[in-house]
């Protein structure tokens, strides 16, 4: 009787242990991930600094060249239409770069591009 005992308890024992391993590593799967899409966010907000920086510069340089041309082409010619050429270009500039930064700066683009994603999946897809 007393070794049955012992040996439920044993089993009941192992089980326990089993079972704290198994919730542990889903710890600490869940807290590294949290740890890399918080390495992905600082990543993320430097890109999105040295980008800004570089399209501020960009756009004034755009908009210094805009504006000679058309100040140029404002003293030459009657140029109404080359002013809505030069107009609709510099606005071409401006949407272009706008568009590339809005690519460059989305979160859910950076964790897609990182595979944090999966991360995130393969943890709330995983039972305890």
């Amino acid at each position: 009787m007393m070794a049955v005992l012992k040996e439920i308890l044993e089993v009941a024992a192992i089980h326990t242990i089993e079972r704290g391993i198994k919730k542990t590593n889903k710890l600490i799967q869940i807290k590294s991930t949290k740890k890399y899409i918080e390495a992905v966010e600082i990543a993320r907000k430097t890109w999105l600094s040295f980008v800004s920086a570089q399209l501020f510069l960009f756009l004034s340089a755009v908009s210094v060249v805009g504006l000679l041309v058309t100040g140029l082409l404002l003293a030459t010619v009657d140029g109404q239409t080359k002013l809505w050429i030069a107009f609709g270009t510099c606005s071409a500039f401006f949407l272009l770069f706008a568009y590339a930064l809005y690519l460059t700066t989305s979160e859910k683009k950076w964790l897609e591009f990182s595979g944090a994603n999966k991360l995130i999946e393969k943890i709330i897809n995983r039972p305890y």
